[in-house]
């Protein structure tokens, strides 16, 4: 395990660990509510290496922002038979 300070984020992608609260971490193991700890990074990798989409890290100093695109939605932007916007409205109109 290596300070949070000092992590960088090709440490993380290589499955480094790191905890804000090691006690707590220790605690949640110990009850069962997480298991495998430090394993998220590599299975989300994984989860993408077949697609076009790929999750985007986004570092700062202390933290870091990770972006997942959604594989079971197809971007309605990119395809125009699917697009709700483009679907004809019928309603009526009326007074309201």
């Amino acid at each position: 395990m290596v300070d949070k300070q000092q992590l960088t984020l090709e440490q993380i992608l290589e499955g480094v660990q790191t905890y804000r609260n090691p006690r707590l971490v220790n605690i949640l193991n110990k009850l069962h509510y997480i298991e495998n700890f430090g394993t998220g990074i590599p299975r989300i990798l994984e989860a993408y290496k077949d697609s076009e989409h790929k999750p985007i890290f986004e570092p700062s100093d202390n933290f870091f922002i990770l972006k997942l695109p959604n594989l079971n939605y197809s971007d309605p932007i990119n395809d125009p038979i699917n697009d709700p916007i483009n679907d004809p409205v019928y309603d009526e109109l009326n007074d309201l």
